[in-house]
Formats: structure tokens, C-alpha cells, sequence
């Protein structure tokens, strides 16, 4: 083999899960590993990997293990990744917190692929306008929060 990779270096968790969410219904090869992440409740709560991206799955006993505050941060990341993929955004930061869905380009058809791919990753049924009655990524995961913890 050649030499030893120097370029290889650590990412933050929200970087990763960015990377995987991407890669995920892809052909690319991926390799996962233990790492020391920190505090990052991404990787503790999330990423329990389906048959494709659409069918990804949050690990929900994981998600509802951790404080209110690490799982409602959790539930708002894994929104904002899914809002980017479906507005085709190639990175979910462009996705903020609390920028309208509307601003951001989703319409009603956009909207429906968004409840179904949320509805699949958390197990949990939507309702047909969730993204319109709770327009930001914060409102949509305190929503969201509020059904896994009933």
C-alpha cells in the first residue's frame, strides 16, 4: 500500500452527519468507526441507517435518553438536514434555525416529500401541512419533540 494518510483529521458532528446524511441511498462506500465526538448529541441520538436515505431511522430510545435540551438541538439538526435534501441544498447549513421553509423555496409538493421523509425517519404520523402550520426548522422540532415525548 502507499503511505499513511496525514490529510485524515477530525470533524465536528454536525459536519459528519451532514457528510453521512449525504451519502446515505448513494453507491459510495461508507466506514464507520469509534471516535471520541465530545458532547455532540447528533451521533448519540441520530443515524440508525435504513435501506436508503428516505428510510433512514432516528434511534428514538437514544434521542429520548438525552436532555431536553441536547434532544430538541438533536430533532432541529436532523430537520435541517432533511429540509436540504429536499430543497436539494448542498450543505444543511444554508438551512437556519429559524428561516421560514417558504423563504427557503418549499412549496406544497416540496412540503408533502419533507412530512414523509420525517414521518419515516421518527416513526411518528404528520400531519399533511406540518411543514406550513410550524415553518421553521425550531418550531418544527419543538413540535416534533412534543409528539416523541407524549
Amino acid at each position: 500500500m502507499g503511505e499513511p494518510l496525514d490529510t485524515l483529521h477530525a470533524v465536528t458532528p454536525a459536519k459528519a452527519m451532514r457528510a453521512f446524511a449525504a451519502l446515505v441511498g448513494t453507491s459510495a462506500s461508507v466506514t464507520a468507526g469509534g471516535a471520541d465526538w465530545g458532547d455532540g448529541p447528533v451521533f448519540e441520538s441520530l443515524a440508525k441507517a435504513g435501506a436508503g436515505g428516505a428510510g433512514a431511522q432516528v434511534d428514538l430510545a437514544a434521542l429520548l435518553a438525552l436532555p431536553d435540551d441536547e434532544r430538541l438541538e438533536s430533532i432541529d439538526e436532523f430537520i435541517r438536514i432533511k429540509v436540504a435534501e429536499v430543497l436539494r441544498f448542498p450543505d444543511a447549513e444554508d438551512v437556519g434555525s429559524r428561516t421560514k421553509f417558504a423563504r427557503l423555496g418549499l412549496d406544497s409538493l416540496v412540503a408533502v416529500e419533507l412530512k414523509n421523509a420525517l414521518e419515516a425517519s421518527f416513526g411518528i404520523p404528520l400531519p399533511a401541512a406540518v411543514a406550513f402550520d410550524y415553518p421553521t426548522a425550531q418550531q418544527l422540532a419543538e413540535f416534533v419533540d412534543g409528539l416523541l415525548v407524549s
